[in-house]
């Protein structure tokens, strides 16, 4: 693995880190960048919060939390994509029992809307440092 660093709230990415914006693009540009160059760490600044929807993780990357980063699920379902060979397409989930629109967290949620993807036949990633990764926040704003 390359030992270069990719961080996300720099040019070329500009993530917001604000807890509030969508940062999805910006962490998986990095991430994307990091593969493409033979592997890297993508790093999530330390005291920030980054919102995102689903990411790839792909073969030789380390996606590295600085101290207290945290990264937090998006809860907008149309914010989510999957890999598609080297594009990403929007995810739809497979609608099955005990799905409810109106909870979040029902079976097809909790299923169906992975924070992470690792697609097939992706090797040597890793997820390394002292942040925290919440689930999607609940209706009434906690973080599970």
């Amino acid at each position: 693995m390359d030992n270069k660093t990719y961080i996300v709230t720099q040019a070329p990415y500009f993530a917001k880190a604000d807890g509030v914006t969508n940062d999805r693009e910006s962490i998986q540009a990095a991430i994307d960048d990091a593969y493409n160059n033979g592997g890297g760490i993508v790093e999530l600044i330390a005291g920030k919060t980054f919102l995102s929807s689903g990411l790839v993780i792909r073969s030789h990357v380390e996606l590295h939390f600085g101290d207290g980063a945290v990264l937090l699920q998006e809860s907008d379902p149309n914010r989510y994509v999957k890999p598609s060979g080297e594009e990403y397409v929007p995810y739809v989930p497979v609608i099955g029992h005990n799905f409810s629109e109106t909870i979040k967290w029902s079976h097809t949620w909790y299923l169906n809307y992975p924070m992470l993807f690792a697609p097939e036949g992706s090797h040597d990633f890793k997820i390394t440092g002292n942040g925290t990764l919440y689930m999607m926040p609940g209706d009434d704003g906690t973080k599970v």
